[in-house]
């Protein structure tokens, strides 16, 4: 907390579960996240991994299942979704992929069968599926 305001928070922070764990922890600064935030599940295995700058997420986000598998990675820049998205099946392998811009799909979109086999292919264009 900044002491000329108590109730603005700066520097490092973590919230707890009841049970003990630790529920959310990173870093304050001037009362918006900065840095690299982890959220936890209840059983303590890691839920996501989110970075931040001013408040905003910016950088890569990873979200992870109950036993710690990756189930999608994405980027942002300023608290909008761009670059490539990828979601995966709980046996690791790719769900879908496609590139967002601003949050939106734009260009090709592909999702997949869990044996890997393309399901099929949806083509964007100003982020909205084309013919």
């Amino acid at each position: 907390m900044l002491a000329d305001n108590p109730d603005i928070l700066d520097g490092p922070y973590k919230r707890f579960y009841e049970n003990g764990n630790v529920e959310l922890e990173g870093a304050f600064s001037n009362g918006k996240r900065s840095g690299e935030f982890h959220e936890y599940y209840e059983n303590g295995i890691l839920q996501r991994r989110i970075s931040y700058a001013n408040g905003l997420r910016h950088g890569p986000v990873v979200v992870f299942d109950e036993d710690g598998k990756p189930m999608q990675k994405a980027f942002y820049l300023n608290n909008h979704l761009v670059d490539s998205v990828h979601s995966y099946f709980d046996s690791g392998s790719i769900k879908s992929e496609g590139l967002f811009i601003k949050g939106k799909p734009e260009g090709l979109v592909r999702e997949y069968y869990p044996n890997g086999n393309l399901q099929k292919e949806i083509m964007y264009k100003t982020r909205s599926p084309t013919e």
